[in-house]
Parts: structure tokens; sequence; C-alpha cells
């Protein structure tokens, strides 16, 4: 399939859209020099083909680009190379696990700095019928950045379901979507080992692990996890996310809903081995402990100290000794007077039965098993944005309730928006002060609902308003669309 080209006014006025979508984001658009040049790659085609010559040039024996190719292309090149998908699926389907040079099973990267972007719409990398391999393997000292992208279907024998990185490359995600892979052993959708790992804007979800990390496993330095949600991944310990940085790194979950995820024994959303911060974070609905076996840390596994603030740990589930009684539902230390969470101010912990925190912080709420703390949540849905969020209803304990000098994330500067890119702090609880909310979403103006949904169960009774029903990012949007014309209009040749 050859990708056309059109030069109209729709499509001018439609790519400018776009962009500013993607500005809305927090993803730049493509620059001025993404899509011609020696080191720009267009894909023309859908099919699985390999590169006929090493001759830095991107062709297979039928002349068309593949994505395939474009990577071969990319390691011969080195350097930073732009890789330009459709919006369309691209199925790999050249089976051979463990060749390393992309003419079978995953895509490799070696020896390049290369950008996957799908500037027309979202585009899908997805692993065809009998598919044997991860998706993509980045290794050396290579750096990959993906968006706008989806990635499903992947299935390692090892690590990585969809995405696998070693050594000391590293991974930018941003916009995109990790979904339905599946791995043998660690990180079912991602295996971040020695892999710096950024990741903004996307969603990882429906992954499994047969081992430990059902979403990701960060074993990096440099481990970010910022404005995206983690949702409905399976292993058989750290359902969401396997946080284990070297002594010297760092995991850190800022803006972001980590819900639904399932262990079969402990750390039902994360398991916090050493070096974790959560920052304005939402962790609800997860389970430990699943299919009758014996666990902990429904909600968070602590290995080590990790610290908090302005996040909600609520609603989640742990079963221990495959009785009905519930322990550690949403925290648990297996020795919480030295690992315990360290609290950096206004947390809301629903049950801290198995774990304890320190009494530095300021503004906390905590439940016990006597008397647990309902955040009151809504369904995990689209509330706005680009990934699926719980919105806080009318009521509840985490309204207005963070820190009245501002909520911060890792560099100390305030947070002027939550992880759908509107506006916080609103005053919420129309006292005339506008003070952030708990967890990674701010609450708009007015929300109703017939009953709560704590933990990510049941659905519907809720309705939302911005008053006027429009969107408040989109009067950015229009003028982002405006500049990007005037910027189309300049470079124009």
């Amino acid at each position: 399939m050859k990708l056309k080209t059109n030069s109209g006014p729709y499509t001018i006025v439609r790519t400018a859209l776009l962009a500013a979508s993607l500005i809305g984001l927090g993803v730049n658009p493509p620059a001025a020099n993404a899509l011609v040049g020696i080191n720009n790659i267009q894909v023309t085609t859908t099919n699985d083909t390999v590169d006929v010559a090493t001759d830095g040039v991107c062709a297979d024996a039928a002349g068309q680009c593949s994505l395939r190719a474009a990577i071969q292309t990319a390691n011969e090149l080195g350097g930073s190379v732009y890789i330009t998908l459709g919006a369309t699926t691209y199925t790999l389907t050249l089976t051979g696990a463990g060749e390393l040079f992309s003419a079978t099973g995953d895509l490799n990267i070696n020896n390049a700095s290369v950008t996957i972007t799908s500037p027309y719409g979202q585009a899908t990398i997805k692993g065809g019928t009998g598919w044997d391999d991860r998706l993509i393997q980045v290794g050396g000292s290579a750096q990959l950045s993906i968006s706008n992208v989806v990635l499903t279907g992947g299935n390692s024998p090892a690590n990585g379901g969809a995405i696998w990185g070693a050594d000391t490359s590293s991974l930018i995600l941003r916009n995109s979507r990790v979904t339905d892979n599946q791995a043998a052993s660690f990180g079912g959708g991602i295996s971040g080992e020695g892999l710096s790992l950024f990741v903004e804007n996307s969603r990882i979800d429906n992954n499994t692990s047969g081992a430990q990390g059902g979403g990701i496993l960060a074993h990096a330095a440099s481990n970010t996890i910022s404005t995206s949600t983690i949702d409905h991944n399976t292993a058989d310990s750290s359902g969401g996310v396997y946080a284990y940085p070297p002594p010297t790194g760092s995991v850190d979950i800022v803006q972001s809903t980590i819900s639904n995820n399932t262990a079969r024994y402990n750390g039902g959303g994360i398991q916090a081995v050493q070096n974790v911060n959560f920052y304005s974070t939402t962790i609800t609905g997860n389970t430990a402990a699943a299919s009758g076996t014996s666990g902990y840390g429904g909600g968070i596994y602590l290995v080590n100290t990790a610290n908090i603030r302005n996040s909600i740990v609520a609603g989640n589930m742990a079963s221990y000794f495959v009785t009905t009684t519930i322990s550690s539902p949403d925290c648990y230390s297996p020795n919480p007077g030295t690992v315990f969470l360290a609290s950096q101010g206004y947390n809301l912990i629903g049950d801290m039965t198995g774990c304890t925190m320190d009494a530095s912080g300021l503004g906390e709420q905590l439940g016990d098993a006597t008397n647990p703390i309902d955040p009151l949540f809504g369904p995990l849905q689209d509330n706005g944005g680009v990934t699926p969020t719980h919105l806080l209803l009318t009521g509840s304990p985490g309204i207005d309730t963070g820190n009245p000098n501002g909520c911060v994330g890792t560099t100390g500067t305030e947070l002027t928006t939550d992880q759908r890119g509107y506006t916080r702090p609103i005053d919420g609880d129309a006292d005339g002060v506008a003070v952030c909310d708990l967890g990674a979403v701010e609450i708009t103006p007015t929300v109703s609902a017939a009953a709560s949904t704590s933990g990510g169960g049941g659905g519907g009774g809720c309705t939302i308003s911005n008053g006027t029903g429009i969107d408040p990012t989109l009067p950015g949007l229009l003028l982002a669309a405006l500049a990007y014309l005037g910027w189309r209009r300049k470079h124009r040749t």
C-alpha cells in the first residue's frame, strides 16, 4: 500500500488540528525536517518485509519501505533517524525469535537514536498469527522514542512482551498504548533492564507476565511514569509495576493511575523495591492473592521505604492464608518498623492494616480495618484527556485536601494541570479557595453521583459538567492550530 500525500486545504487544517492536539497532550509535532532529509524514513507498506541492501536506503524487493526495513536502515545509518508511520496497522509476520538484526522476529534497534511516530493519526504495531517474540528490542546505547502508536500482540518467551531494553538504552513513550502483550517472565508490557524509561500520556493495560511486573518492570537508573494509566495487567507478583531501580536510581510516578491490576501473590498494584516516589497518584481497585492464593499488599507491597505525597491508595484488596480474611488491602510492609510509607504530606490511605507511615507529614487521612476511608471514586473511564481515570465524586474526602501551598512534582515545581491536562487546582468544595485535590485527577466544577463505586467497581450514576460544556483546553488547541498553519505557510517550498 502506497501512502498518499495530499495538500488540499482540508488536509492542511486537519494536520494543523492534529498538531495542536499533540501539543495539548505534551507531545511536540514533527520538527521542520522530520519528514524530509537523509535520516527521515517514510514507511510506505504494511507488509512485513526486509531491506534488500545495506546501502542506507529503505527498500524491500518490491521497492517499498516496510517498518522492518526502516528499522534495518536506521541501524545502518546510525545517528538520529525519524520513522514516520501512517494511521494504519503494521502486522509483524516474519516469526523467529532470537535473531538480532531484524531479519525475523522482533524489531531490533541496535545502533541509532530512533523516533517512531504517526503524525497523521494513531498507528498500530501488532504481532501476527503465531507470533513468538516481543515486538521491539532496544540494546546497547540505542535510544527509542515512540509517539501515537499502539503496541499489541507481543509474545515474549522471556522478558518484555512488547518492548525489552537493556544495557544503557532508553525509551520515551508518549501518547501511546501498550496492550494485550505477554511475557513468560518479567514485564508483560515493557521490561526495562537498564533501559531508562519515560512514559507520558500513555496507557499500559491488559498485559500478562509469568513472573513480576504485569505492566512494567522498571529497573534502570532513571524511570518516570507521568500522566499515564496502568490498568488490568496480571502477574505472579507486582500486577501493575515492578519498581526495582538500582540503588542509585529511582522510579517516579507522577499524576498517574494504577488501577484494577492483579497479582497471584504480592503487590496487586505495585511492588516498590527501592527508591520509589509517588506524586499525586491514584492507586485503587488492585488485587493481591487472587485465585485463592495467599499474599500481601493489594495496592502497594513495600520492600523498601517509599515516599508519597498528595496521593490516594484505597479500595484495593488482598487475602491471606486462603481464607475470607482481608489483610493488608492497600499497603503491606514485611517490616513496618523500618520499611514504611514516608509521608511528604497530604495523602489518603483507605486502610493502613499491614503497613505504617511516618509522622512527619501534614494533612494525612489514614483509615484502618475498623474505620476504612472511602475516597468516593467513580469507575475507571474516559473523563477527558487521553487515558482513562477515576474521578472523585461529590463529597469525596479527597476534594480540596491537598497541600494548600500547592501540589508539586519531581522537580518541586507546582503542578498546574492534572493527569488529563485539565487545570489544577480548582475550588472543588466551593469555599472560595482553590486547593488541589488528592490523587491524579482534579475534580471538575460540578460532579454528581447516584452512588459511589469506590475501587473502580460498578459504573454509571456519574454525570460531569464543565458549566458551559466546553473543554477548557480547546482555546489553547485552536491557538496552537493557528500557529501551526503560520509555520506551514512560512516553511512552504
